[in-house]
């Protein structure tokens, strides 16, 4: 999940149509750039570079401006180490609004790329994860203004100073769309290559995930720090490619850790587990039923338990209910109708009617088959089939497709799970309708997933934005665990 959200931070370029800001001054507001940033982790490792260039197009082709932004970093996930090479270029018309995109993610793991034009107020998009091809359609509307790949004030005209401003992102990895907020907090000084530097200090805030950004009086951005631990400095061009030799790569995933204040033994046995949340408000999660509920809402305690299915009334496959549809039904990167998935989820079920046995057959087959490796990638059902590899996210996806392609409904829960040492870490796990919902876990091979996994999300890939605010917020404590009968 920490790979995701890096890549959204740092890699992905933020496309905000501003409600408050009419496109012809958004383009008043573009200026050209040329701009070096060193990509540094809080305890100032440096893992890589940034470089934005802006430029003006001749009036011959319609003028307007050409943009590119090229992003190298090296991080660790849970101890692999994960090298990505980020390259986004986009065009924007005299009005500022964009006419075209190009990103491509290339990383150890995996390449991505979406590719679009804007036509009538629709971003159409043609979208490449390596093994498979889809298309997607965004309405963006008329006035969208263009920012770098760090946050969204490149292209914006002078703000002023306590006013709140409100965009619609664009998120090409998870194809979706999603408001943010900006504002001038104050003016202050920074240094800067060692000089002190006037600059105005902007909030933006995407879904209650606020980054701090630091503008200089010539409207370049100076510094950035992100709530992850990621801070980008301004810096020479031969500075911010050199690298810091023989340093230790930062782990994300252990860096966005969540203490829990005890330890305990045998967490996948655990049938039900009490925490008490601190500095998040659970109601905000909507996520709260009979395997999951708020026990008491002033002291913020929770309560998880295990669900085992009846397996005598499962029902046969496949399952048609309507109010089921929408977890059969293919997705961008849960394509359960490509040939390649159904002859994969057909081999494995076999002639298995029960709904259960079913989901169990899937689960041990993604549990054995997929090396449980963390990877910096966008996890895409037909790709993890192709490579065998992959962390949470990838087993779910795969899983997710194979249930559907069978008839089995099955969405993706993402939340958070007990990993070590008192430690709970971001995760994600299948979700399966066999006549009541039951979650499982293929990338811990449990075919009722424990009571610490905590559920704070459900849907899509794109549904791990609903996680955002968590991040650095939110503290844990638990307060008891049961065994159950076995304990």
């Amino acid at each position: 999940m920490m790979g995701i959200l890096v890549k959204r931070e740092v890699l992905v370029p933020h496309l905000p149509p501003a409600n408050s800001v009419h496109s012809e001054e958004a383009g008043a507001g573009v200026r050209p750039t040329d701009s070096w940033m060193g990509v540094y982790f809080s305890d100032g490792t440096k893992i890589g570079y940034t470089h934005s260039v802006v430029r003006p197009r001749p009036e011959s082709i319609g003028g307007g401006y050409k943009a590119r932004n090229v992003t190298r970093i090296k991080m660790s996930l849970l101890g692999h180490p994960v090298e990505i090479d980020a390259n986004v270029n986009w065009t924007l018309d005299g009005s500022g609004r964009i006419a075209d995109l190009r990103f491509t993610l290339d990383s150890s793991d995996s390449l991505f790329t979406a590719v679009g034009k804007v036509e009538d107020g629709v971003l159409r998009l043609k979208v490449s994860t390596g093994q498979a091809e889809s298309t997607s359609e965004l309405p963006i509307g008329d006035n969208l203004l263009v920012s770098s790949t760090l946050s969204p004030v490149m292209t914006l005209p002078d703000l002023e100073e306590g006013v709140e401003y409100t965009f619609e992102m664009l998120d090409p990895l998870t194809l979706t769309t999603r408001k943010a907020k900006l504002k001038v907090v104050a003016e202050e000084s920074i240094e800067l290559a060692g000089k002190s530097v006037d600059t105005r200090h902007i909030e933006v805030d995407f879904a209650g995930f606020v980054t701090d950004v630091w503008v200089t009086d010539d409207g370049e951005i100076g510094k950035v720090e992100t709530p992850i631990g990621l801070i980008m400095v301004k810096e020479l061009p031969e500075q911010a490619i050199s690298g810091a030799s023989g340093a230790t790569l930062p782990d994300f995933a252990s860096a966005a850790a969540i203490a829990s204040g005890r330890i305990v033994e045998r967490p996948q046995d655990i049938k039900r587990m009490i925490v008490r949340f601190d500095g998040i408000n659970p109601k905000t999660f909507p996520v709260w039923n009979g395997s999951q509920r708020i026990l008491d809402e002033k002291k913020s305690l929770i309560e998880v338990s295990t669900v085992v299915p009846n397996a005598d009334q499962a029902p046969r496959l496949p399952i048609s209910e309507s109010d089921l549809a929408e977890f059969v039904e293919p997705g961008p990167f849960v394509q359960s109708d490509d040939p390649r998935v159904v002859e994969a989820a057909r081999e494995i079920v076999g002639d298995e009617t029960d709904s259960w046995r079913a989901a169990l057959k899937l689960l041990h087959w993604v549990d054995t088959e997929i090396d449980n490796e963390a990877v910096a990638s966008v996890p895409s059902a037909v790709d993890v089939l192709h490579a065998r590899k992959g962390d949470c996210n990838e087993h779910t996806v795969l899983y997710v497709a194979l249930a559907r392609a069978v008839g089995l409904p099955a969405k993706t829960d993402v939340g958070l799970v007990y990993y070590k040492d008192g430690l709970f870490c971001y995760h994600a796990w299948p979700e399966v309708h066999v006549g009541e919902w039951v979650r499982v876990d293929p990338t811990l091979g449990q075919e009722v997933a424990d009571a610490t996994h905590i559920k704070l999300t459900e849907g899509e890939l794109y549904r791990w934005t609903d996680i955002l605010p968590t991040i650095k917020k939110l503290k844990l404590e638990i307060i008891d665990v049961d065994y159950g009968v076995d304990g």
